[in-house]
């Protein structure tokens, strides 16, 4: 895949601001931003020492996937910083990433930040992380596509600038002007001392200088280990193993950029030595320049050929000939040459989908996908065991080259919070947020979980001789509470740690299956049973009398639902339909993908401002993103989170919660 890159930085003091690009192999690609602090010493010595242990980590990796290898890679430039024993306040901005063909592996220090611009929406590809000794702890990763636009900052870009702008910016045809654009729009609207990297994927190259330095760097350490999780995993620098000989340094050819010459006169960096004093870490001295490390070559040991090994040898081969004469004059019979040329056509087919993948060509890549399913389905079929192997590995291709077609990617998620650590017994049922708190509810308790802190759980005060259980709810930010549905029915609400019951001026409260809040006085109940959405109005004391809500729409099979001024219904069949002041509006779901969403514990999310839907698959493990539009949600993505049992579902952000019976976890879309 090929990559136009800018790189410049405005408004530079001094020479702290740096970046380096190193092609690994076809299609492999380094990209290294750096901004360090005033007063740091020897800045480019660091940067280059970074960025070589990164580079010789790649390249020294044994390991075969290209995760493994980049975690090796970060390991290795943490233990190459600590040797500078940089104070934790003066701690660089820096972005390392590596393109790995339509694949995205990236971590950064400090206040730096990437973006991604892709189809004239803007996404923050990276998060805020504490300050650590360690320079990267964690790992972020995704997939890129052809026109995609990856944006490196060593400072917040969308500080001074909204995403929208960034985003008419970006989409200008000419690749070349819209990063002048950027440029100029950064220097009128900020003063900061920023460095900025800009790759176009698949874009035409500028024909000016990319501004980065092109080097060759020394070899410094290799490092093993493996992460558990693909975000905020820890990186714990490794034992270091030490060849006879460090290479010999080389220089760095003289760079332009479109800003500043980043010092043509920089010499080769020099191994930075250490010796860890913690017996706790699993760290190694880097050994001084020069030093040697023997190895002792085995002795092979000596043995006899036994008695007519010549004439035996001789026999063995005459056989292997005969056989090998037999077969051949057999032949392949027509299944064979069948089932042969079928798993031939569904690899052309493969081929020809990815081609039309990378160049965005979806209805093409569809077609060859289809016909590469058929040809691998005729192998399948068939009574032989022939081939059945490699049908599984076309198989498998084929199922990736449909989940680059669809924007589907896997995910690892980070168990965030145990709720039975603190709590015995635990059956969450549903989630929610409210400001930095998560708000789970069983079918007897309220549980609130600040990060990893998990509170006691309040018990509902149970008027039904302990057979009432909540069944749906939701958090009112307005009024900074937790309205509860039980199956009495009744409305709670949960406060500060404690629940009050509340009355309606109605006789009773209506059943319904889910809950949902709006603004600082609604409340709405789904009630398929009697096919309505009920409407209630918090008064200073209680609730008003209900209000039928739906006037015309079909709710017998509803499953969720979700509010943002208009009312979306989910059923489960997959279909949603949209109501407006009660009456269903004409809205669909377009460009579906291949494999439907179906199902009772389908969830449906969205709120107010926001400009997605979100719908949670437990059956299948996955998440849903669709655009909203006026009488549409285009279909956009889906992640694949790989974990069973998951009953809710809330979104913040470019953040995800997820809800098992005893655990909370999250992940990064």
């Amino acid at each position: 895949m090929a990559f136009s890159v800018h790189t410049f930085e405005t408004n530079p003091h001094g020479n702290l601001g740096f970046a380096f690009h190193e092609r690994l192999e076809e299609g492999r690609e380094v990209y290294f931003l750096a901004k360090f602090a005033e007063g740091t010493n020897e800045p480019a010595q660091i940067a280059e020492a970074v960025f070589g242990a990164v580079v010789d980590g790649f390249k020294s990796g044994r390991l075969a996937q290209m995760y493994d290898r980049f975690e090796m890679a970060l390991k290795s430039a943490n233990s190459t910083y600590q040797g500078f024993q940089i104070p934790l306040e003066n701690t660089p901005e820096i972005v390392v990433a590596l393109f790995d063909f339509n694949d995205l592996y990236l971590s950064q220090a400090g206040k730096s930040e990437a973006y991604l611009v892709r189809d004239r929406q803007v996404s923050q590809i990276t998060e805020s992380i504490e300050q650590n000794q360690d320079l990267f702890t964690n790992i972020l990763s995704g997939s890129i596509a052809v026109n995609d636009v990856v944006i490196f900052t060593s400072d917040r870009l969308l500080r001074f600038m909204t995403a929208n702008e960034l985003s008419q910016t970006m989409s200008n045809p000419d690749f070349d002007q819209s990063v002048g654009q950027l440029k100029q729009q950064i220097v009128e609207k900020s003063e900061a001392d920023m460095v900025v990297t800009i790759i176009g994927v698949g874009k035409p190259k500028p024909s000016m200088a990319t501004g980065f330095v092109s080097k060759m760097v020394n070899t410094s350490s290799k490092i093993a280990g493996s992460f558990k999780n693909d975000s905020k995993a820890k990186l714990e620098p490794a034992p270091v193993d030490t060849y006879e000989d460090q290479q010999a340094k080389l220089p760095i050819e003289t760079p332009t950029t479109e800003t500043q010459n980043y010092q043509s006169s920089i010499e080769p960096v020099q191994d930075s030595t250490y010796t860890a004093n913690n017996q706790n870490t699993n760290t190694t001295a880097i050994p001084a320049e020069g030093t040697k490390q023997k190895f002792k070559i085995p002795k092979i040991p000596k043995f006899k050929l036994p008695k007519n090994f010549l004439l035996l040898l001789g026999a063995g081969l005459l056989t292997l000939l005969i056989i090998l004469g037999v077969q051949s004059l057999g032949g392949e019979s027509e299944e064979e040459l069948r089932l042969r040329e079928q798993l031939e056509l569904s690899k052309e087919a493969i081929n020809q989908a990815k081609s039309a993948v990378y160049q965005g060509d979806k209805e093409t890549a569809k077609t060859h996908i289809e016909k590469a399913q058929e040809h691998i389905e005729e192998v399948f079929k068939s009574k032989s065991e022939l081939y059945r192997k490699e049908a599984s590995v076309s198989l498998a291709e084929i199922t990736k080259t449909l989940q680059a077609l669809e924007n589907a990617k896997p995910v690892t998620p980070l168990e965030l919070a145990l709720l039975n650590g603190t709590n015995e017994n635990v059956d969450a049922v549903g989630l929610d947020k409210l400001g930095s708190n998560l708000l789970v509810y069983t079918p007897k308790t309220v549980i609130k979980a600040v990060r990893n802190i998990v509170d006691q759980a309040v018990p509902i005060n149970d008027n039904n001789g302990g057979a009432e259980s909540i069944v749906a709810a939701n958090t009112n930010p307005d009024q900074k509470n937790f309205i509860m549905l039980t199956d009495s029915p009744r409305i709670l609400e949960y406060q500060e740690g404690s629940i009050t019951s509340m009355q309606t001026q109605d006789e009773s409260w209506e059943n319904g299956i889910d809950l949902k809040t709006y603004g600082a006085r609604f409340v709405y109940i789904l009630d398929p049973t009697d096919n309505q959405i009920w409407k209630y109005t918090r008064n200073s004391s209680n609730y008003s009398g209900k209000t039928a809500y739906n006037t015309g729409g079909d709710l017998s099979n509803a499953v969720s639902f979700a509010i943002d001024g208009y009312i979306y219904v989910l059923a489960d069949d997959g279909a949603i339909q949209k109501f407006d002041r009660g009456s269903v509006a004409n809205f669909e779901f377009r460009n579906l993908p291949s494999e439907p969403f179906t199902g009772a514990n389908l969830r449906i999310y969205t709120e107010r401002g926001m400009n997605w839907l979100y719908i949670l698959d437990p059956d299948r493990e996955r998440v849903l993103v669709f655009e909203k539009g006026a009488s549409t949600a285009t279909y956009k993505k889906q992640v694949y989170y790989n974990l069973e049992g998951v009953r809710d579902f809330v979104v913040d952000g470019q953040k995800i919660s997820l809800l098992t019976q005893t655990k909370i976890y999250e992940f990064n879309l």
